[in-house]
Order: structure tokens, then sequence, then C-alpha cells
């Protein structure tokens, strides 16, 4: 089900009308005015945002009717005494204030009142996002009209290189503008379901959505043969299982996403609370389309490609499914020819990337940093993947809802309790493009030496040597919420083994 957001304290009376008049009426007066390419792009990306978060209201408020109806068939089914149906109201009740989405098999609820419940929910969902779709396409339509306009009077003045610029920026427009129509002819030709939910960039790109099964939007390493095989059978899906991801894609297969190329803004405004020095925005492209683990390399995959549990929380009761940590740069890449990164993205034997390259024939590694912190946003440009922003650099709800971080962990001296340290793989809320646990749990290594980075670029690799890696998107254990952040940095030694680092898979190869 799609991710829903909210922007607390806003109340708007019909807000896209008149939104999108005044901003139609700007872009047609654009070439009139003379502005520039910058002024366009800033008009359109502003006002982008403006409908998503004019948006956020309805949704909330959809989230909000669906969690007072099962409060009520509560209600009632304790008056009449019906264990089962207080049982099953109370149960949905709570995995709905973790998750804030439908169970993939929402269709086949025992109880009717709730099963009809979720129907309603994913009826309004489907309507919701037509209709925010729609503007969305609407805009950008009249975005590429006005790049055209001024396109040909750059051409008539002989300003040819702004010319040859503003046609680059329409192509991507019209990227955009084919993402949309495919967007909403899904939306209006089935039902909404679980799906990977829309996202938009900040920059139009190629968007992230649903191809079919013979474009391998999942690709799934089965590593239930151990240690000691010879070969993982790699295979592809062409969306998720129909019962979600259950616990098998967290030990004994590894799942990773495709994700599309495109281009955003890395980086953090200044504004932005906990935000640090080293975050300077700047215009990134990713060049190539690359698969993302869902979820973080856990403790059982780690077995089953090494053979040995080095983690602090590795109580037998409760490990299997949680992330792997403990476990250095060193460790995944190796010491001599996987210290190379980024002169060469060669890889040690013995390690683990280097293990899992020769048992299935890819070139798995770790994520580049640009690769890490395009994924993590998946088209949002806010604190966090959910589309909202921290309210408190110390302790927030906002960030509770995403991330184990160290406002909802306990000390991590009690191994044996769930509720310590690291969560389970997927606990909390996916971006929009169906990745986990990329805000807390774990830090992320990258390949990244760290370093300052250098403006716009394409396809970076970091500087090019160094004394410690990039770590991303905090852990259980920071003392504020900063860390977790979409755009926030750490470093780590090369040889360090940390109770709150871990890492996630990355595939660079565009197609299978």
């Amino acid at each position: 089900m799609l991710q829903v957001l909210r922007m607390k304290g806003m109340t708007m009376r019909n807000p896209i009308r008149p939104l999108l008049s005044f901003v139609f009426s700007l872009l047609c007066l654009l070439p009139v005015l003379s502005a520039d390419l910058k002024t366009y792009k800033d008009v359109y990306q502003k006002n982008t945002e403006e409908i998503l978060q004019s948006c956020q209201p309805k949704f909330a408020d959809l989230q909000q009717q669906y969690q007072k109806s099962l409060e009520a068939l509560k209600s009632l089914a304790v008056k009449q005494g019906d264990l089962k149906k207080t049982k099953a109201a109370l149960a949905e009740i709570d995995r709905f204030q973790k998750t804030k989405s439908l169970p993939a098999t929402q269709d086949e609820h025992e109880i009717q009142e709730i099963k009809a419940f979720q129907s309603a929910y994913v009826r309004r969902y489907s309507e919701l996002e037509t209709e925010m779709t729609a503007k969305l396409g609407t805009l950008t339509t009249k975005y590429e009209q006005a790049l055209d306009r001024l396109q040909k009077e750059l051409v008539k003045a002989e300003k040819l290189d702004e010319a040859t610029a503003v046609q680059e920026e329409s192509e991507k427009a019209q990227t955009a503008l084919k993402g949309y129509a495919g967007q909403f002819a899904v939306l209006m030709g089935a039902a909404a379901t679980n799906a990977i939910p829309v996202a938009v960039s900040r920059t139009p790109a190629t968007p992230a959505g649903k191809p079919g099964a013979k474009d391998g939007l999942y690709l799934v390493v089965d590593l239930s043969r151990g240690a000691q095989a010879d070969t993982y059978p790699v295979t592809f899906l062409a969306d998720v299982p129909k019962g979600g991801w259950t616990d098998e894609y967290k030990t004994d297969k590894l799942v990773l996403r495709k994700i599309e190329p495109g281009t955003f803004t890395m980086g953090s405004p200044k504004n932005e609370v906990g935000r640090r020095g080293n975050e300077t925005q700047h215009e990134v492209t990713v060049t190539k389309a690359f698969y993302m683990g869902v979820f973080e390399v856990t403790q059982r995959q780690w077995e089953r490609v090494m053979g040995d549990w080095p983690s602090h929380f590795n109580n037998v009761k409760c490990r299997d499914e949680r992330p792997v940590e403990k476990v250095s740069y060193s460790d995944i890449r190796g010491v001599n020819a996987g210290a190379g990164w980024p002169a060469t993205n060669s890889v040690d034997e013995a390690s683990f990337m280097g293990r899992l390259r020769a048992r299935t024939g890819q070139a798995f590694d770790l994520p580049t940093e640009a690769q890490w912190e395009y994924a993590c946003r998946a088209g949002t440009a806010t604190t966090l993947n959910s589309g909202k922003n921290l309210t408190s650099a110390e302790s927030c709800l906002n960030q509770c809802e995403v991330a184990r971080c160290k406002a909802n962990s306990r000390d991590g001296a009690m191994n044996g309790d769930t509720q310590t340290g690291t969560a389970k793989a997927g606990s909390y809320l996916p971006n929009a493009w169906g990745l986990y646990d990329l805000h807390g749990n774990v830090e992320e290594l990258c390949l990244d030496w760290c370093g300052n980075y250098t403006g716009p670029d394409s396809d970076p690799k970091g500087v090019a040597s160094g004394s410690h890696r990039v770590g991303r998107g905090g852990s259980w254990f920071g003392g504020v919420t900063t860390g977790c952040r979409s755009a926030g940095r750490s470093y780590r030694g090369p040889s360090g083994h940390y109770f709150d680092v871990g890492f996630r898979a990355v595939l660079p190869k565009g197609q299978p």
C-alpha cells in the first residue's frame, strides 16, 4: 500500500485549483519575462512540492478514519462480548499503528467488518492517488510547454548553448510525463494494492515504477545451500510475493529491488534540523540502474555466506532476522584488493562480497554514497524518506515511524530482549520504493572514503583516498536522532567492528 504522507497543521480549502491556476499563469508568462532556465526549474520544483504537500492531509485523514472504524468495531465487539472480533480488531489496530499500510492479504480477512473497512480504504486510496498523479502530470505538461517556448526564444536570439540546456531539461520533463501517464493508467485500470508507491523527485527522472517480469523488478539470491555451496541460484520477480516479504527473504534468500536512474539533490538544506557542515546540497545524477537490498543484510544471511555469527545481538532466539553488525568494511570487501576503491571495484575472494560474487557470477558490492542517498530518498526532499521532517534533534515521533533509533530502543546490554538494540529487519515503514530500515537500526557502510562533496556530479565515487569510510542512515545507538536523516553522514575505520554498524548489498548492474 502506498505510504501515507502527512503535513502537521495544514488546513486548506480546495488548495489545488487556485494553486494550479497561479502556477499555469506564471509558467505562461515566463518567456515574456525573459526568465532563465533556473527560474523555470525553481517554479516547477517548488509547485510540485506544494501539490504533494496539499494532498498530504487527505491521506492522513484516510488513515485516521480507518483507525476510528477499527476502534468503533472493537468497542462494539466488547459490548457484545465477542472475544474473536475484539481480538481481531485489537490486532489490526496494533498492526496498522506500526505500519500505516494494509497487509498484502487484506481481501482474505475472516472478520467481514475489517474486510469491508480495508476494501473502502483501498478504494479511497486509489482515488486520492489518481487525483494526485493527474495533477502532477498536468503541471508537468505546462512546464514542458513553457520550456518549449523558452527554447524557441533562445534560438531566435542565437543563444544556442542556453537553448541546448533548455532542450535537455525538456527531455527530462517528457520522461516524467511518460511516467505519470503510466502511473495514471495503472491506477485507473486496477484497484490499489500494497504496491510500491509513486514517488516524485525534485528533478524529473525516470520513475522507479513496476515493470513486467522480464524486466526483473526484484532480484532474489537463494542462500539456502549455505557457506559450503558452490553456487547460489539467482532469480527475478516482477512484484512483491502475494504473502509479502516473509522471513525466508531475510534469512535463506537475499532480495534486492531495481532502482532506475535519475537526478536528485544530495545533501541537506541549511535550515534542516540536525544538519552538519559536510552536507552541502548539490545535484547528482545516477546514470545507470542498479539493484539495492530491500533489507539490511541479516545475521542469518551472513552465516549462510560466511559460516559464522559475529554480531553482538546474537541470542539464538531472536538473531536470525536482525541485521548483522560488528562486521567491518574489510570483512565485507577484504583488506587487499577490497581496499582499493575507488581505483578498482575488486574484492578479496574470502570476503563476504568475494564469496557472493563467486557463487552467483554477479558483481555484488556496497553502494556508493550517492546510490545510497538516492535510494534512501526515493524521490523525497525531506529530512526523512517518509516525506516528513524532524521536529527535534533529540527525539521525534516522525523518526520513530521509520527507524529503530535511540528514542525507541533500550540499552544494548540485554541481548535476549527484542526491544533492545537492533530490530528485526523490516519492522518499520518502508520508503516509497519499498526499501526498509534506511533510517536507523544499523548504520550502513558505503564504498566511499569520507570527504567533502565537490559539487554537481554524475555517478560520484567520492574522494580518491582517506582514512575512514562513509557510514549512512544512523543506528539504534545514536545519542541523538540527527544521524538517521537521509542526508546524515558519519565515518568509520575500515577495520572497525561496531555493534551498531552493518551494511546493505547492491548489484551495480542495470539489467538482469
